[in-house]
């Protein structure tokens, strides 16, 4: 095998997706299709949120979206604000947690679900393979799609 078709396959398996990326993909994307549910529904309970309450919920929920699928672009950005994003969430619910599992155990019980989730999916982006993933070109193709 010569040099360049060497290189050629080097650059083509390089370009493809670790499957932990893969993994990691599909639990934020269940983790903010349990986000859009859980706030709304939570919305939906207590009507008297009014349309800014609605506002912040769809922002938010696009602003998840957004930041997934630039992750799946290969975003090294975008994996790091999510994560900060999921820190300070993650304290924010920490202190309310016991408050919200009394009000509505529903709601909580998404919470931690869809924090479990985050939390899987972070660990796998930071994990090595997806790592060198995200350290590679941001140019090339990533052959997933």
């Amino acid at each position: 095998m010569s040099a360049t078709e060497q290189n050629s396959q080097s650059t083509v398996a390089a370009a493809i997706r670790p499957g932990t990326v893969e993994v990691a993909l599909a639990l934020l994307w269940t983790a903010v299709a349990l986000y859009a549910l859980g706030l709304g529904a939570e919305m939906w309970r207590a009507a008297s949120t009014g349309a800014s309450g609605w506002i912040v919920f769809v922002v938010s929920s696009v602003i998840l979206a957004v930041l997934v699928e630039f992750i799946r672009r290969r975003s090294n950005t975008a994996r790091i604000i999510y994560t900060v994003l999921f820190v300070f969430g993650l304290l924010l619910q920490a202190r309310d947690l016991g408050a919200v599992f009394a009000s509505s155990p529903m709601t909580a019980s998404l919470n931690v679900a869809m924090f479990s989730l985050q939390l899987a999916a972070i660990l796998l982006l930071f994990s090595r393979q997806a790592a060198a993933w995200f350290r590679r070109s941001a140019g090339s193709t990533d052959g997933a799609g």
